[in-house]
């Protein structure tokens, strides 16, 4: 069949299932990777204009240009080449080693073998990674890598089923579950079986066009009408995620799975996602770029006033400076002439801008990355995670961060989850330790010590005690409504799954004898108390952040009903229950407990759901709703037909699938709620405490209910016991800016908490710069049911209006914006997947590294570099001086006071490497007391910029100051015949000794300032 004429916004792929490869409809790239920046041909000429694409090397690109003028430099070209081609040397040689080891993976990758099916008998032809085509069908083994973007057709797996691992992806080490396409599900590894499939061979693949979107696949099989059924049209059969198969992904306990490739090369997801994070540029790299400038505008105003003085000087009947007027000794007091004067002392000048200091500063930057990796202090041993610098250009930022904004969960707390109590109808059930504490300190899921509620599991349901058949239904919900994958290990069943909570309750359910065996696609096999039962899988509703909740559609094997299992946030399952809109539902009940849930109606189950969240959020637990419903066969056949049309869609199918779930998601009867701890991690008071101490100020972002926010954020010390908060929440922003008018009034200290609502409100163009005035009066902000994309606008907003640096942490993927949003992005490696850590500059292991990371290492980072730029244009400053003295006893003449050799070894071997050493070792203060008193922290963290310039000026002074002293001091001593040094036949020395006497005397005491100025020796 010839396939159907294709919009150019869809692709159509036909499977290769003979000996000879289908010519495709379209033109697509080969699986030939490319990561390697240069090739032979192309990187001498993109490197240089790379590197002077940089202010200062086109600056002194310049200045050589000009040496090299015939006749026009007063110094050697060798003076600025030399140095300028060293500088271009080192950054070669660095990007060849680099490009080098991209080359080497490259044919690595490209030269990988995979099985390609190309016969119907089932011969594997084994060929490169670089040859696969779109439309090939490929086998890969267990444990080997995809090739290329593949369509899952069947496995070895009795249900056609895959485990991939993701880490090279997307740094998670969890093994994500795929399903085959159904038709091809029980295919064998042979052309035969696949073409043998009616409507296969004949059909094709309909699919989005490459892009990023690691967990979205738009794609439909079109089967022909004589295939279809009895409509007589061509029938879309959709595709998900769950049947592709992404490239650089790795086959686990399967032993093969058999694919058609959709994407190849630099169309394939993980290509698509190889795009280079902005860089970043550090405060103090900005200060000196305004710093260059600086010196560059006193350059040129001493070369015109010399120019000038020269032009005066010489018109004044001096015979013995008088020129020719011919090339380059042009009449000084012509325009030509002088324009040859001025860039003469432009070039003698040059040196002011040391050109030495953006190598050194990439060299010390370097050495302090080494040993902030190397730092046994910041090893993670309960995860065995090392401190990881994945960018060496913000050491000195982080002695300068004002503002921390954190994740909760996994951040601050342990990302370990325990089922310790749930609500089920009016009924309450878990253990807490006596007297009230925080839970979890008993054991892993406290809710399992209940005996009422394990009796009450065990026993069958009974229509006299509705009790029985409620928690029967909880657990029911546990078990189906999950993405928890259960496997055997070492004989063992155990669970894995993306989200620690739905782990933590199907673990509970467990050792409560309510067991989930298997799970794919299409059924789930549950044992209950010893007996197994198996639900077939109509549709799951996946959670997403806008969603904020998850549905599965089953069948109940016992009754033949269709039910629809929903949880999620509190504030989104209570707006979809049945009645939602009765006043009755939303209001909460004072009282404690509650027995008899027919005593008192439905709407008495609402409240003490409602207030057992609210109870359970005081205690810092974070909770899910859980409702249900019985679905008619009429609505289901209604709704799955709409459900269809939207997952064949190959645009917005997400946003048409979301739209789907809320027709189907309504008027579902309130089954319960579940609560589970999350503890704090080891040092995380003390860490806050720290670094509050130190003058920083510390957000909380969260998305979890306020109270659980309010009460984390009390536990770990950000937010004081008894301390006033102002709280906005609900609609306290909806009639305008109010409460923050009367806070700017008030104008005390405080804490703020403020929910995703108003903060909504509050980061609207006309609130937000009042809501940042109150923000900076306050102790700590707390942020709660906030949205991934919320986290980063609140970040953008500080990072750009309050003029201070941010420091973002988190462990998630939710995290990556803010990580990405702020100055400096800090990941920790939690259970939550490596996205943050892949997105950030700084990993970390724990929360509590972050005091040492800044205290002590950013504080050191900060003194260290900001001292290697003061000294650098000290030096460089009281050795170029000597050519402006000189011009006093030379008429102005731009004659140079030292020879080529002297100026071109100046920075490159007199003065760099004790500049090296000195950034890499010195301490200000031991690192234990600067750790120890983080108030140190604010030497460097409140230095602004006019602090920065006032600091140079005091430099550039020092230095004119110890020139004056040095060349004259030598000119005196050296000018009296008695004292100077003469030849042997006689004469004292001239010009060029002088010069060799200053420069080495400046050589001298540029090396004793800083050795003066070094306290750790």
């Amino acid at each position: 069949m010839n396939p159907v004429q294709s919009a150019p916004k869809y692709r159509h792929v036909k499977a290769n299932l003979g000996d000879v490869r289908n010519a495709q409809e379209e033109e697509f790239c080969g699986n030939t990777i490319l990561t390697s920046k240069y090739t032979a041909w192309s990187f001498l000429p993109v490197n240089l204009y790379e590197q002077f694409s940089r202010a200062a090397n086109l600056y002194f690109l310049f200045i050589a240009i000009l040496q090299v003028t015939p006749g026009l430099s007063p110094t050697h070209w060798f003076t600025t080449v030399f140095p300028l081609m060293l500088v271009l040397g080192l950054n070669m040689v660095k990007e060849l080693y680099d490009d080098s080891g991209r080359h080497a993976s490259d044919r690595r990758v490209n030269t990988s073998p995979t099985s390609l099916l190309r016969n119907p008998d089932g011969a594997v032809a084994k060929v490169p990674w670089s040859q696969v085509q779109v439309g090939d069908v490929v086998q890969v083994f267990r444990d080997e890598e995809i090739p290329a973007d593949m369509v899952f057709l069947s496995s070895s797996h009795p249900q056609s089923m895959a485990y991939v691992e993701t880490a090279n992806l997307d740094g998670e080490t969890s093994l994500k579950l795929k399903t085959a396409y159904k038709r091809t599900s029980g295919c064998r590894a042979m052309l035969s079986d696949l073409s043998a499939h009616e409507g296969f061979a004949e059909g094709y693949l309909e699919c989005e066009l490459p892009n990023n979107h690691l967990y979205i696949f738009e794609a439909n099989i079109v089967v022909p009408a004589e295939f279809a059924d009895s409509s007589g049209e061509a029938r879309r059969e959709a595709l998900t995620p769950d049947q592709l198969l992404l490239r650089g992904s790795t086959l686990r306990n399967v032993d093969w799975v058999v694919g058609m490739v959709a994407f190849t090369g630099k169309d394939t997801k993980v290509m698509m996602n190889m795009v280079p994070a902005p860089r970043k540029v550090s405060q103090l790299e900005r200060h000196m770029n305004k710093l260059v400038i600086g010196v560059f505008a006193i350059m040129l105003a001493i070369s015109a006033i010399f120019m000038v003085v020269h032009a005066v000087f010489t018109d004044n009947n001096r015979w013995y400076v008088s020129t020719d007027d011919t090339w380059p000794e042009l009449a000084s007091d012509s325009f030509a002439g002088m324009v040859v004067h001025f860039l003469r002392y432009v070039i003698l000048l040059n040196q002011m801008i040391p050109i030495s200091l953006y190598v050194t500063l990439e060299m010390v930057k370097v050495i302090q990355c080494i040993f902030l990796s190397c730092d046994r202090q910041m090893y993670c041993s309960e995860n065995d995670v090392r401190f990881a610098v994945r960018t060496t250009t913000l050491n000195e930022e982080l002695g300068q961060v004002e503002y921390m904004l954190t994740d909760k969960t996994g951040t601050l707390t342990q990302n370990l989850m325990s089922f310790v109590q749930c609500c089920v109808g009016t009924r309450k059930y878990g253990k807490f330790p006596n007297p009230p504490v925080r839970a979890g300190v008993d054991g892993p899921h406290t809710v399992c010590q209940d005996e009422t509620l394990r009796e009450m599991l065990k026993r069958a349901p009974d229509p006299e005690t509705p009790c029985i058949e409620e928690a029967h239904q909880m657990y029911f919900h546990i078990l189906l409504n999950n993405a928890v994958l259960p496997a055997t290990v070492e004989g063992k069943l155990a669970y894995q799954s993306v989200s620690p909570e739905e782990e933590a309750l199907v673990s509970a359910a467990a050792d409560m004898g309510w067991r989930l065996l298997e799970r794919d696609l299409e059924r789930a096999k549950v044992e209950v108390n010893g007996a197994t039962k198996e639900f077939p899988i109509l549709a799951v509703l996946e959670f997403n952040s806008t969603r904020k909740r998850m549905s599965v559609i089953v069948r109940n094997p016992d009754t033949n009903e269709i039910q629809l299992f929903c949880k999620g946030a509190d504030n989104v399952i209570m707006k979809l229950l049945e009645g939602a809109d009765d006043p009755m539902t939303c209001e909460p009940v004072d009282d404690g407990e509650h027995e008899g849930a027919g005593a008192h109606g439905v709407a008495t189950v609402h409240q003490v759901v409602q207030q057992a969240v609210q109870g359970y959020s005081s205690l810092g637990l974070r909770t899910l709703v859980l409702a249900q419903r019985v679905v008619s066969e009429e609505e289901y056949a209604t709704w799955a037909l709409k459900h269809h049309q939207a997952s064949t869609a190959l645009q917005n199918r997400e946003q048409a699938l979301d739209d789907v779930a809320e027709e189907i998601e309504c008027k579902l009867e309130l089954t319960g709620a579940v609560a589970v701890d999350d503890k704090l991690q080891e040092g995380v008071p003390d860490a806050i405490a720290s670094l509050m101490k130190a003058g920083i100020r510390v957000w909380m972002l969260t998305g979890d209910k306020l109270e659980t926010a309010v009460s984390i954020a009390k536990s770990c010390r950000l937010v004081e016991a008894d301390a006033e908060i102002l709280e906005l929440a609900a609609t306290a922003l909806d009639d305008g800016p109010a409460p923050l008018d009367k806070a700017l009034e008030d104008n005390k200290l405080m804490n703020m908490v403020i929910d995703g609502h108003c903060l909504r409100k509050a980061l609207e163009d006309e609130v937000q710069e009042k809501f940042l005035n109150v923000c900076k009066l306050c102790k700590a902000v707390v942020c709660c049911r906030v949205s991934p994309l919320q986290k980063a606008q609140v970040t953008k907003l500080v990072k750009e209006k309050a003029g201070a640096v941010t420091l973002a942490i988190g462990d998630g993927a939710n995290d990556v914006g803010m990580i990405k949003a702020a100055h400096i992005g800090v990941g920790v490696s939690g259970r939550e997947g490596r996205q943050a850590v892949l997105a950030s500059d700084y990993a970390v292991g724990q929360f509590r590294f972050l005091t040492r990371l800044l205290l002590v290492h950013g504080r050191w980072s900060y003194l260290r570099n900001k001292e290697v730029v003061m000294y650098a244009f000290y030096k460089n400053f009281a050795y170029c001086m000597g050519n402006v003295w000189i011009a006093f006893l030379s008429g102005f003449s731009s004659q140079p006071l030292y020879s080529a050799a002297l100026i071109a070894s100046f920075n490159v071997f007199w003065t760099s490497f004790p500049t090296i050493a000195y950034a890499a070792f010195e301490q200000d203060v031991p690192g234990n007391l600067a750790h120890d008193n983080p108030q140190l922290y604010q030497v460097t963290s409140r230095e602004k910029e006019l602090q920065f310039f006032g600091d140079v000026l005091g430099w550039l002074t020092m230095a004119i100051y110890h020139s004056v002293i040095i060349f004259f001091g030598v000119c005196f001593s050296m000018s009296d015949p008695s004292a100077s040094i003469t030849s042997s036949d006689g004469r004292i020395g001239g010009l060029w000794s002088t010069g060799v006497a200053v420069y080495t005397v400046v050589i001298i005491v540029a090396n004793l300032k800083l050795a003066i100025r070094t306290v750790h020796w």
